[in-house]
Protein backbone atom coordinates (compact mmCIF):
# COMPACT_ATOMS: atom_id res chain seq x y z
CA UNK A 1 0.00 0.00 0.00
CA UNK A 2 1.50 3.22 -0.87
CA UNK A 3 1.41 6.00 1.71
CA UNK A 4 2.68 8.84 -0.45
CA UNK A 5 -1.25 10.49 -1.03
CA UNK A 6 -0.83 11.06 2.54
CA UNK A 7 1.23 14.30 3.56
CA UNK A 8 2.90 13.52 7.17
CA UNK A 9 4.62 10.34 4.79
CA UNK A 10 6.13 12.17 1.94
CA UNK A 11 9.28 13.28 1.31
CA UNK A 12 10.31 16.84 1.36
CA UNK A 13 10.14 18.57 -2.17
CA UNK A 14 8.06 20.50 -4.73
CA UNK A 15 4.84 18.38 -4.01
CA UNK A 16 5.37 18.20 -0.30
CA UNK A 17 5.80 22.13 -0.18
CA UNK A 18 2.22 22.82 -2.40
CA UNK A 19 0.64 20.27 0.26
CA UNK A 20 1.90 21.98 2.87
CA UNK A 21 0.58 25.34 1.14
CA UNK A 22 -2.76 24.31 1.26
CA UNK A 23 -3.00 22.44 4.52
CA UNK A 24 -1.82 25.91 6.23
CA UNK A 25 -4.11 27.95 4.22
CA UNK A 26 -7.00 25.69 5.31
CA UNK A 27 -6.06 24.11 8.39
CA UNK A 28 -4.90 27.08 11.08
CA UNK A 29 -6.13 28.25 14.02
CA UNK A 30 -7.80 31.30 12.62
CA UNK A 31 -9.66 28.72 10.07
CA UNK A 32 -10.22 26.45 12.20
CA UNK A 33 -11.94 28.69 15.51
CA UNK A 34 -14.41 30.21 12.73
CA UNK A 35 -15.32 27.32 10.73
CA UNK A 36 -16.17 25.09 13.85
CA UNK A 37 -16.75 26.87 16.29
CA UNK A 38 -20.24 26.48 16.19
CA UNK A 39 -19.94 22.69 16.38
CA UNK A 40 -17.75 22.86 19.65
CA UNK A 41 -20.19 25.79 20.93
CA UNK A 42 -23.08 23.38 20.81
CA UNK A 43 -21.12 20.16 21.90
CA UNK A 44 -19.91 21.48 25.34
CA UNK A 45 -23.66 23.24 25.93
CA UNK A 46 -24.91 19.93 25.28
CA UNK A 47 -21.89 18.61 28.07
CA UNK A 48 -22.83 20.78 30.28
CA UNK A 49 -26.40 20.49 30.31
CA UNK A 50 -25.87 16.74 30.21
CA UNK A 51 -23.56 16.82 33.29
CA UNK A 52 -25.66 18.63 35.63
CA UNK A 53 -28.70 16.51 34.40
CA UNK A 54 -26.84 13.66 35.30
CA UNK A 55 -23.38 13.83 37.19
CA UNK A 56 -23.53 10.10 38.40
CA UNK A 57 -22.27 8.97 34.21
CA UNK A 58 -19.73 11.90 33.77
CA UNK A 59 -17.47 9.19 31.58
CA UNK A 60 -20.55 7.91 29.14
CA UNK A 61 -21.31 11.78 28.82
CA UNK A 62 -17.47 12.67 27.83
CA UNK A 63 -17.02 10.05 25.24
CA UNK A 64 -20.49 11.49 23.81
CA UNK A 65 -19.16 14.51 24.14
CA UNK A 66 -16.36 13.41 21.80
CA UNK A 67 -18.16 11.44 19.47
CA UNK A 68 -19.97 14.36 18.52
CA UNK A 69 -17.08 17.05 17.87
CA UNK A 70 -15.27 14.63 15.83
CA UNK A 71 -18.15 13.62 14.02
CA UNK A 72 -19.01 17.03 13.38
CA UNK A 73 -15.57 18.35 12.32
CA UNK A 74 -14.60 15.00 10.31
CA UNK A 75 -18.29 14.41 8.57
CA UNK A 76 -20.45 17.51 9.56
CA UNK A 77 -22.50 15.07 11.03
CA UNK A 78 -24.99 16.26 14.18
CA UNK A 79 -25.02 14.01 16.63
CA UNK A 80 -28.08 12.93 19.17
CA UNK A 81 -28.31 13.99 22.32
CA UNK A 82 -28.98 10.50 23.63
CA UNK A 83 -29.15 7.06 21.21
CA UNK A 84 -27.57 8.05 18.24
CA UNK A 85 -26.99 4.97 16.28
CA UNK A 86 -23.26 5.98 14.83
CA UNK A 87 -21.87 6.92 18.06
CA UNK A 88 -23.18 3.29 19.62
CA UNK A 89 -21.57 1.47 16.19
CA UNK A 90 -18.34 3.44 17.20
CA UNK A 91 -18.34 2.71 21.24
CA UNK A 92 -18.81 -1.07 20.08
CA UNK A 93 -16.35 -1.43 17.27
CA UNK A 94 -13.78 0.17 19.97
CA UNK A 95 -14.76 -2.33 22.54
CA UNK A 96 -14.09 -5.03 20.18
CA UNK A 97 -11.15 -3.56 18.80
CA UNK A 98 -9.71 -3.40 22.47
CA UNK A 99 -10.64 -6.86 23.29
CA UNK A 100 -9.09 -8.70 20.11
CA UNK A 101 -5.87 -7.17 21.30
CA UNK A 102 -6.71 -8.54 25.11
CA UNK A 103 -5.49 -12.39 25.30
CA UNK A 104 -7.84 -13.81 27.29
CA UNK A 105 -6.42 -17.00 28.24
CA UNK A 106 -3.39 -17.87 29.48
CA UNK A 107 -1.53 -20.09 26.60
CA UNK A 108 -2.08 -16.85 24.31
CA UNK A 109 0.41 -15.12 26.77
CA UNK A 110 2.85 -18.34 27.47
CA UNK A 111 2.69 -20.85 24.13
CA UNK A 112 4.69 -23.02 25.92
CA UNK A 113 1.60 -23.30 27.84
CA UNK A 114 0.17 -25.96 25.25
CA UNK A 115 2.20 -28.32 25.79
CA UNK A 116 1.93 -28.96 29.55
CA UNK A 117 -1.79 -30.28 30.95
CA UNK A 118 -2.51 -28.39 34.62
Amino acid sequence: MDGMWAFSLQHYSKRWQRHRRLFTKHINPTSVRTVFSSILTLSIYRFLGAVMADPDNLREHIMHTSASIILGVAYGRDVLPKGDPIVKMAEETATNITDGFRPKYLVNILPIRTYFIF
